[in-house]
């Protein structure tokens, strides 16, 4: 219902707009307009007229600068001519016919589409001469993923992939030495990096970088040049929790909705019997039906029904509803949203259909859709939100005018709604302290002051513990307002720890998850090698002497076989001797 408003009262909601900006504003060339994918695009084009406007006299197109054939929109002799209209732009532009005799030659285009990146127009204005105007070029976005980091500790490598940006992105890698205490940017000849290009017009992108023993940590930074957003990543080398499937994410799905339906539908069930049951006893109402209907108007409804407060995120938009008990023409309504612990004003309307001051603060922030001011919404929407908006209550006053514009109905501080601003934190990157066996967690970037959590592993049990002794601490940077919290817990006798930051606003949570081994405690590979050798060294050892022990006749028995075997040995040399001996005596008689 909110995006169903907002497209209705878009268009209208410019108008006013024009009506006090557009006076003010020259002619310019070459405007770059930078658009996200499926957003409205506005041309801003205010051409000052040398003569009174002729509709009947006048022609104007919206089209391609130079030799491009591409027509946005055309207005001939007092209508809009969509027959010669390219087909990629149809249906979805609007020009503003009422403000043409003021020079108001803009133009939206919604929704924005990926194929209208970098389309150079200009406005041809032909009337008694041929003017051109208000040349610009439009650049289309498409956010990229939060990126995914993949660490394969095997080839040390780490791989870092998100989907569904445009157009292609910059690549930055950064890693963190436990010798370091700032992070060293990545040149390009380390990185490795491909990009797909899917078949929505959107960019798939994988890159991957090695590591050594010594790094501690790598983040990985994808950077749009178009909408000039960064969307990063950071992930610890010595623990990567292995990633879940997208298959197993959509059974995780399935059998939840599963879950949801069988209990509505159990619900549904139990009061169709227990009503039908009381009707059965006597009673004429169809208690059933009512108890049906209730029941499914409270689950429906029921997630409508808790707006207050309101939560919105640092740098986004945000609906603030308000329905109005009341059925009347724009021109016979006047209200105003208002500050409660002040005179700020976000919004004005008046019954002439203009609106009036407001606060400085939220000059260009504020919209309303007065296409659905006859049914008594006046809703509004709070645009690039910051931490100065958190915990303001706002209410709208309202009153119906009659032909004498003298209030006949009054609202009085109706819909009142409080802010409360969040910003998703950062992180979690997990440090190993090896002298002190201690795990440090560090977030940062969120808002408002998180709460920290730690579980863990021993090494002699598989049920998780809850660790109570951490020590955190946060700090609030004086600029924007966002907090860094740094929590420390001791790992003695535990295998892995777990530390979880939630935002308790926005009830969002992030974790990381990391092993605590012999490398991590402070010994190397070679060192490991060494006690294994040594332990099965040990073994052996033990094993041969406490089978000595057991079986002492084995040993005797093959001990005087061997003392056997060597006295026989020396009897026979003994004999050789004695025979070369009598050898060389008969020899020397022989030769006397």
């Amino acid at each position: 219902m909110k995006g169903f408003i907002f497209q209705r009262g878009f268009l209208s909601a410019f108008v006013v707009v024009f009506h006090l900006v557009l006076p003010l504003l020259a002619s310019s060339e070459n405007t770059n307009i930078n658009r996200t994918r499926g957003a409205a695009a506005l041309w801003l084009c205010h051409h000052n007229l040398s003569e009174p406007f002729q509709p009947a006299e006048s022609r104007i197109y919206w089209q391609g600068q130079g030799d491009s054939n591409i027509v946005v929109h055309v207005y001939n002799k007092g209508q809009e001519e969509f027959q010669t209209q390219s087909e990629t732009f149809r249906n979805r532009t609007k020009i503003f016919p009422d403000q043409l005799p003021l020079g108001n030659l803009s133009l939206v285009i919604e929704p924005v589409k990926l194929g209208d990146d970098r389309t150079s127009s200009e406005v041809v204005f032909m009337s008694s001469r041929t003017e051109k105007v208000c040349q610009w070029t439009l650049y289309v976005a498409a956010p990229f993923q939060v990126p995914k980091i993949e660490i394969d500790p095997t080839k040390m490598t780490a791989t870092c992939s998100t989907q569904g940006g445009y157009p292609k992105p910059e690549i930055t890698w950064k890693s963190r030495d436990t010798s370091q205490a700032s992070e060293r940017t990545l040149e390009p000849h380390e990185v490795q990096t491909s990009v797909t290009l899917e078949e929505d017009g959107t960019y798939n992108i994988s890159s991957r970088v090695n590591f050594t023993e010594s790094v501690k940590s790598v983040s990985c930074h994808v950077y749009n040049p178009t909408s000039n957003q960064t969307v990063s990543a950071t992930r610890d080398t010595t623990d990567p929790p292995p990633p879940v499937s997208s298959h197993t994410e959509a059974i995780v799905v399935a059998v939840v909705a599963i879950v949801i339906a069988a209990i509505i539908v159990s619900l549904a069930v139990w009061t169709y019997v227990c009503c039908r049951r009381r009707n059965e006893n006597g009673s004429n109402t169809p208690h059933w039906r009512m108890a049906s209907r209730g029941l499914l108007f409270y689950l429906l409804c029921a997630p409508v029904m808790a707006q207050k407060p309101v939560s919105a995120t640092v740098g986004g938009s945000v609906l603030i509803p308000c329905s109005l008990n009341l059925s009347v023409h724009p021109t016979r309504l006047r209200f105003y949203w208002q500050e409660d612990d002040s005179e700020k004003v976000l919004f004005f309307w008046d019954k002439n259909g203009t609106e009036g001051p407001r606060a400085e603060q939220y000059r260009n922030r504020c919209r309303a859709f007065n296409t659905e001011f006859s049914s008594g919404n006046v809703s509004i929407r709070l645009d690039n939100v910051n931490m100065e908006d958190d915990q303001k209550t706002i209410w709208v006053s309202a009153a119906l005018l009659d032909k004498n514009n003298r209030p006949v109905k009054d609202f009085r501080k109706e819909c009142k709604s409080t802010l409360q601003v969040v910003a998703p934190y950062q992180g979690p990157v997990l440090t190993i302290n090896k002298a002190t066996n201690t795990v440090t967690c560090t977030a940062h970037g969120g808002y408002p002051e998180p709460q920290v959590s730690w579980t863990g592993l021993n090494k002699s049990s598989a049920a998780p513990l809850n660790l109570q002794e951490a020590q955190t601490s946060s700090e609030q940077n004086p600029r924007d307002k966002t907090y860094t919290v740094t929590s420390t817990v001791s790992v003695k006798d535990l295998k892995s720890v777990t530390c979880k930051v939630r935002n308790p606003r926005s009830n969002e949570s992030i974790e990381e998850t990391t092993k605590i081994g012999v490398e991590q405690l402070g010994l190397s590979s070679g060192a490991v090698a060494g006690i294994v050798i040594a332990v099965v060294v040990l073994i052996a050892v033990g094993a041969v002497a406490a089978f000595h022990k057991k079986h002492p006749e084995v040993f005797g028995q093959r001990n005087n076989q061997v003392c056997c075997c060597q006295y026989k040995v020396a009897q026979q040399e003994e004999r050789n001797d004695e025979e070369a001996d009598a050898a060389e005596r008969i020899e020397l008689e022989e030769q006397g």
